[in-house]
């Protein structure tokens, strides 16, 4: 990004996207780097890039998994700030897989076909209570489907 000259033209961000770690946490509940992409951890890769002047991102998510099935940070949100943090990351890309795979099923299901609420629950593995708020949200937004 520097040698190519995207940092002049006011990128500063790398940021590493899905996929960077293992599909577990370790015994305390961290998230690993992937030592096959990352052998040196994901600080030594935030090192690199602070060292080219550039600022270091990363994505995770606020559900269960992330989009690619890897670990999010639904019930580790503080361990993973804490660990982003040590890592030195400027930068964090958060989505909600939640949201998104609920937003997915409205749609594709779209009002011609029986919503299971249970489905959702299986198919998201999330608790019940999550999908009633999110149904709720959807209503205030203008959502008939639930009505």
């Amino acid at each position: 990004m520097v040698e190519t000259g995207l940092l002049e033209l006011g990128y500063e961000y790398l940021v590493i996207d899905d996929c960077w770690s293992l599909k577990e946490r370790d015994k305390t509940g961290r998230l690993v780097a992937d030592p096959q992409k990352f052998p040196h951890g994901m600080k030594a890769v935030a090192d690199y890039v602070h060292s080219k002047g550039l600022k270091f991102g990363m994505y995770s998510c606020a559900g269960n998994l992330t989009c690619g099935g890897y670990p999010g940070s639904f019930e580790h949100e503080f361990i993973d700030a804490k660990t982003f943090a040590e890592w030195g990351v400027d930068f964090l890309k958060e989505l909600n897989t939640i949201d998104i795979g609920a937003y997915k099923k409205f749609i594709n299901r779209g009002s011609t076909e029986f919503m299971c609420k249970s489905c959702l629950v299986d198919d998201l593995n999330v608790p019940e209570e999550l999908i009633d708020k999110k149904i709720e949200y959807f209503k205030k937004q203008g959502c008939t489907l639930f009505l």
